[in-house]
């Protein structure tokens, strides 16, 4: 199989697929002569790296949305979870110390514990952009979803 170029989950679907039908058949296939007689191929996965900084700057400025590009750009500088990032409410934002404070309550945190995050100037640049955009015509709540 490996010399018509197949796939490696090809072959081992193919070869369990054959060890389930001589099963099925009582074909008795002892597992020590199996693996001494044949070689099952290696799946080698690339290794995988990190996103480099300007790659993330690249992508997230790449985005046109407004509120897409304020909630990557907090996920990324405050590296939080997108679930936490919806739950922030308008009282959780301190933007009166720097760097930007955001409070994450504890039902959303993944250890179920409260934390203060804080995020890049450049997270709280499009922040302010997005809220302005927002609350433009109204007042904000205090409860308000920012995202």
């Amino acid at each position: 199989m490996t010399k018509q170029e197949l796939g490696v989950s090809t072959i081992r679907l193919a070869v369990a697929a054959s060890r389930s039908y001589f099963q099925k058949y009582d074909i008795d296939i002892i597992p020590g002569k199996f693996k001494h007689k044949v070689t099952m191929p290696i799946d080698r996965k690339e290794d995988e790296y990190a996103l480099g900084i300007e790659e993330i700057r690249r992508i997230i400025t790449s985005i046109n949305n407004r509120r897409l590009k304020a909630f990557r750009l907090i996920l990324a500088s405050a590296g939080m979870r997108p679930v936490e990032g919806l739950a922030i409410r308008y009282k959780d934002i301190d933007f009166s110390i720097e760097p930007t404070k955001l409070y994450m309550q504890a039902k959303y945190s993944k250890n179920k514990l409260p934390r203060e995050i804080y995020i890049t100037a450049e997270g709280t640049q499009f922040l302010n952009q997005w809220l302005a955009h927002k609350y433009r015509d109204k007042k904000p709540v205090p409860d308000d979803l920012v995202f």
